[in-house]
């Protein structure tokens, strides 16, 4: 009897406080948790330091490939017949002294075909299927991974990962079709915030 007594004074005390309670945060019309509402839109703490000022970035522009986009004007360029090369001056001295590092930092590539895009292996009839077919064909041999649509100045193309591990960062591809070309953006150092804005500048100009 006692024992059943005492049971119901707690569940009654647990009751009157839990009522308590309630009746406080009513009356003070705050929420129990405002710290979560309260920074839901904020910013983030150090905005300033994504911010990148290109007022003094450089033009480059390929009238035979036909595309044009902007980047600093410290970045060395090397320009090899399909294939253009983007690199700090630092990746340029960890060249200088041998080290074994990708030859850029940014790289585009322009295929004509899709047999002249590097492959892991050489399909049948290469040409008579499309980019994105050809992309699903090397997820499929595992030589690409993580498919996603990117625009390319406002066109259609497809960003994956090589699976190719360097600098301690996975190398990613952009591909992406204008004008019987297929363009192959390399990014191979996803660290620097500038190969956002080059890419973002990159212009078809035919």
């Amino acid at each position: 009897m006692k024992k059943s007594i005492i049971i119901a004074s707690i569940v009654i005390i647990l009751a009157l406080i839990g009522g308590g309670v309630f009746w406080y945060f009513k009356q003070s019309n705050k929420p129990i948790n405002p710290s979560v509402t309260e920074n839901e839109n904020q910013p983030s703490e150090n905005p300033k330091s994504e911010i990148i000022n290109t007022d003094d970035w450089l033009t480059y522009r390929n009238e035979e490939y036909g595309f044009e986009l902007k980047y600093p004007k410290e970045w060395i360029i090397e320009d090899n017949k399909n294939m253009f090369l983007f690199q700090t001056e630092e990746r340029q001295k960890q060249l200088d002294k041998n080290l074994m590092v990708p030859i850029s930092n940014f790289s585009i590539f322009v295929a004509r075909s899709i047999s002249e895009l590097p492959s892991s292996q050489k399909y049948y009839n290469m040409d008579k299927i499309g980019l994105e077919q050809w992309i699903n064909k090397e997820i499929d041999e595992q030589y690409l991974s993580d498919k996603r649509i990117v625009k390319i100045n406002n066109i259609n193309g497809y960003r994956v990962s090589t699976g190719i591990y360097t600098e301690g960062f996975f190398f990613d591809s952009i591909y992406v079709e204008h004008n019987y070309k297929i363009y192959v953006f390399n990014i191979l150092d996803l660290k620097l915030k500038e190969i956002d804005r080059i890419i973002n500048s990159f212009k078809f100009i035919n």
